[in-house]
Order: structure tokens, then C-alpha cells, then sequence
């Protein structure tokens, strides 16, 4: 907790040395002539618990936060308001190849070879010239297939830049994304659902496409048991299935209870696949079975020719 602090003229300091001891108590003392701040006085105590808290083992702190530097994962580069390089961090060095030493006080355009590279420069000198914050995602010139988010910020004579490594969670997001892009698909295709099962037979996740086949939704069905929707002859084929490895996709037929009203016989694989947990869980499609002679029948009234 940092003590209160008092004000006193120089004059009143010669004056009554006494009171100044007094007003030493609650916290230091700063001296004025004429208004303006001319020296602080601190008391033998707080001048001791400031020396030792200014003093902590400065060359420790400095050794880890170099430490801290050199280690991040994150891209770190210092540069000054001529855009020359103050710091950068070796993980920066490894993606651009080069040797820290080398880089330091080299001019940043030194480093640019690709277009994306060209562009950071452009957010840079914008940074340092509007004094505000950039904030982007890029691809990276250096580095094949690796997304990164780019921070700029400005810096006491110069500005920093920080960037992330997201290609992981880019590639999550895009999964999502083409996810719901199948999805959508499904939904347009009559008869088809797909989902997950965990080797207990529950249900981990499902297709909203599937939830249509059985009548509900997918989040309800999330957490029930596949075969609470099956006839017995079906359990026991995916019991068997669930109990132990495959390496190669499984086709079974099965009876699913359609709408909670009558089964429905259907077409089922799994494939296996084991999680970041070391779950071993099932990935699952299900295909209703066309009535014997609908393709023909079909194909037949629209007239096209059959092979």
C-alpha cells in the first residue's frame, strides 16, 4: 500500500522542522518553492521499505522476464519510430529464419519478401502514425498452412507487434463451419442421419437430419441410448460392434423406430475413432432402405431409360 503523501513549503520546512517529523507519519513529504515540486522527503522507514521494493533483486527480474521473452510461443517484435528493430523474440527469428542478433537494429523492410508481409508493414506505419491500436488475422509468408493474429500496438518511441499462432483454431472453426454446411445438406436429403456413439451406446452427439428420422430434436436425443430406439435383434448387432475395435468401417442392417410409431428397417455404419480424451467412440450414418422396386418404379414414371 503506497502512503499518503503531504505537500510543505521550503520556507515552512526551515521554519518548524518539528512538524515536518509529524507529517512523516501517514507518509513522505514533498517540498514546494513557489508552488512547484522541488524534492520529496520520506522518513528513515519509508525510505528503506521503498529502497528494498525499488531494489528487489532487479537482475533476477530482468533474467526471467528474458527468460519469458525467449520462451513464448507468441511472435514478438520491438520496432522504433524509424521502423528499425529493437527487440524480436526467437520464436519471431524461427519463423522468418534469420539470427536475433543479426536482426536487431536492421530496418523491418529488410524482412519483407512476401505480399502478406508488405501488408503487416502497411498496418505497422499506420500504428505508429495514428497512435492506435491494429488489431488482423493473415496467413503467414513465412510459414506454409499456419494462421496468425496480428497485434500492433503503440510503444514508448516506437511500436510493438505480437502475433499468435491460430491455425489450430482456425481449422476448428472451419470444421464447424463446413460442419453446418454438410448439415445443411442432410437436411435436404430424406432418409439419411448421422451421428456419434460412445461404447455404452449412448448418443454423443446427432444430426438434426437424424433427430427427423426418429422424431426430436437433437439436442433432446443427446445423452439417450441408441437403443431405446432399435429393436432387440439391432441392439444386439451394435452391442457387438461397440464391444470391441474395427478397423475398417461396419454395415449392418437394423430396425429403427420411426416417430416413436412403427420401425423402420435401415441401412447402418460405424467407424471408430478414438478422442483426445483416449475415448473410444463410433461415428455413425443411417440410411433408410427404399422399398423393393422404388428405383425401378421411380425411374420408370420419369421416363428414363434403364441399364
Amino acid at each position: 500500500m503506497i502512503p499518503k503523501s503531504q505537500s510543505i513549503s521550503s520556507t515552512q520546512l526551515v521554519r518548524s522542522l518539528p512538524k515536518v517529523k509529524e507529517m512523516l507519519v501517514p507518509g513522505p513529504v514533498h517540498v514546494t518553492t513557489h508552488g512547484r515540486e522541488d524534492f520529496v522527503i520520506l522518513s528513515s522507514r519509508q525510505y528503506h521499505d521503498m529502497r528494498s521494493l525499488v531494489g528487489m533483486d532487479v537482475d533476477r527480474l530482468d533474467t526471467k522476464l528474458r527468460l519469458t521473452f525467449e520462451t513464448i510461443d507468441e511472435l514478438v517484435l520491438i520496432l522504433d519510430t524509424n521502423l528499425n528493430i529493437r527487440r524480436i523474440n526467437q520464436a519471431f527469428c524461427d519463423v522468418l529464419d534469420i539470427e536475433p542478433d543479426k536482426a536487431i537494429g536492421a530496418p523491418i523492410e529488410n524482412l519483407v519478401e512476401t505480399p502478406n508481409d508488405q501488408y503487416i508493414l502497411l498496418r505497422l506505419k499506420e500504428a505508429l502514425e495514428s497512435k492506435r491500436p491494429e488489431s488482423f488475422e493473415l496467413p503467414a509468408g513465412h510459414r506454409g498452412n499456419r494462421n496468425y493474429h496480428y497485434k500492433i500496438v503503440p510503444w514508448p518511441n516506437g511500436v510493438a507487434m505480437f502475433a499468435k499462432d491460430i491455425t489450430n483454431r482456425s481449422r476448428i472453426r472451419n470444421a464447424t463451419v463446413e460442419r453446418a454446411a454438410f448439415e445443411a445438406c442432410l437436411a435436404k436429403v430424406e432418409s439419411v442421419g448421422t451421428g456419434v456413439l460412445n461404447q455404452a451406446g449412448k448418443l454423443t452427439s446427432v444430426s438434426p437430419s437424424f433427430a427427423s428420422l426418429v422424431g426430436g430434436t437433437a439436442s433432446a436425443l443427446s445423452g439417450l441410448s441408441i437403443y431405446s430406439m432399435i429393436d432387440e435383434p439391432s441392439a444386439k448387432k451394435i452391442r457387438a460392434l461397440l464391444s470391441g475395435p474395427h478397423k475398417v468401417p461396419q454395415q449392418i442392417d437394423i430396425r429403427y423406430l420411426c416417430n416413436g410409431t412403427a420401425f423402420k428397417p435401415a441401412k447402418m455404419v460405424l467407424t471408430q475413432f478414438q478422442t483426445i480424451e483416449n475415448m473410444l467412440n463410433f461415428a455413425f450414418v443411417i440410411h433408410d432402405k427404399p422399398p423393393t422396386g422404388f428405383c425401378q418404379e421411380n425411374a420408370t414414371a420419369s421416363g428414363e431409360k434403364q441399364y
